[in-house]
């Protein structure tokens, strides 16, 4: 975790955020092809992708933090937090499809989604060397300079 602070301090958050996540999600999916009798490279994409996974649960917290106001930024986090353990709840029946299915369907199902979510979070705003925003009104006037304006009017 060390190596990737110092990685996000140089590449900034939103861009290690989903280095991390497109990183976790092409090795699970990796893993699918790899053959059973090539146990050893198993375990160094298994290592890794948990590596990018650990990864990108410590930088969702920060990142998370910096995009919302100060007045938001519990409910942010909470509602982040609330919809991971939903996926928590989940997980048993996506390991389920694997005996209805294909046995690679529950390592290939999470490493797609992670995939897809790392190239979402390039939508995402930057906030390196941004100011952290107090209230609603100090985000509003920062996206919305002309309603500013109006304001003072």
């Amino acid at each position: 975790m060390i190596i990737y602070i110092f990685l996000c301090r140089r590449v900034r958050n939103r861009w290690g955020f989903a280095i991390a996540n497109v990183m976790s999600g092409i090795f699970l999916v990796a893993l699918v092809c790899i053959p059973a009798d090539k146990v050893w490279l198993k375990i160094l994409f298994s290592v890794c992708g948990i590596f990018f996974s650990t990864a990108s649960f410590d930088t969702n917290y920060v990142y998370t933090s910096e995009l919302f106001p100060t007045v938001m930024r519990n409910a942010a986090l909470g509602s982040g937090s609330t919809v991971a353990r939903i996926g928590a709840l989940l997980a048993p029946f996506v390991h389920q499809l694997g005996d209805m299915t294909y046995p690679w369907v529950p390592i290939a199902v999470p490493g797609v989604l992670s995939v897809m979510s790392g190239f979402l979070i390039l939508l995402l705003p930057d906030t390196k060397g941004k100011t952290l925003s107090d209230t609603l009104t100090q985000e509003e006037t920062k996206k919305f300079p002309i309603s500013k304006k109006r304001n003072e009017l």
